[in-house]
Formats: C-alpha cells, sequence, structure tokens
C-alpha cells in the first residue's frame, strides 16, 4: 500500500494525525490524541459533576429546573438515571455552564 492510500485511509476514518518529513526524505505518521475526553451525555458525568449540575439547576434555573434537580436527589439509582436520560440536554447544559466557571 502506497504512503498517499494510508494517509487518505486514515483522514476518511477521522484520525487526527500529521506527517512530518525526517532526514533523507524518510516520513513518519504522528498521531494527536485528545488526553481529555469529555462527556457527551449526561449518564457519563461523574456523580460529583452530577451533583454539581444539579445544584446549579437548582440555584440558577427556573422553576422546572428546580423541581427537576430536587426530583434527583430524591430519586432512587433507577429513576435517577430515567431522569438523566429524559432530561440529558438540560443536565449537560448546567454541567457546561459549570465547567466555564471553573476555568
Amino acid at each position: 500500500m502506497k504512503a498517499q492510500e494510508i494517509y487518505n485511509l486514515l483522514d476518511a476514518a477521522g484520525v487526527d494525525f500529521e506527517v512530518i518529513e525526517i532526514d533523507g526524505g524518510t516520513r513518519t505518521i504522528r498521531f494527536k490524541v485528545d488526553k481529555e475526553t469529555k462527556p457527551t451525555k449526561a449518564t457519563e458525568l461523574t456523580d460529583a459533576q452530577l451533583h454539581q449540575a444539579a445544584n446549579t439547576m437548582f440555584a440558577y434555573g427556573g422553576g422546572f429546573a428546580g423541581t427537576l434537580a430536587e426530583s434527583f436527589f430524591k430519586a432512587d439509582s433507577t429513576n435517577r438515571k430515567k431522569l438523566l436520560v429524559a432530561f440529558d440536554e438540560l443536565f449537560m447544559r448546567y454541567h457546561r455552564w459549570n465547567e466555564e466557571d471553573n476555568k
């Protein structure tokens, strides 16, 4: 397989890489790795992140968000997961808000 074919395959797969030329015309591929993967769903957040998001929802959200946060704190693990799945966008919004405030 030719080098250009390999580059095209990596690019098509969405792999982040760069080609570095070394002395004598030899080339090598350096893969870029994102060391920190950010959660994309509320169910991927840690317990501490979820509690922080719910506290923020209770303190700064409207009536619905505040009541949802109260429900989150009172729910057992099964119902808590249902809330996180059903209201993923809301929990993630407040989680991101907390992340921005902590920068």
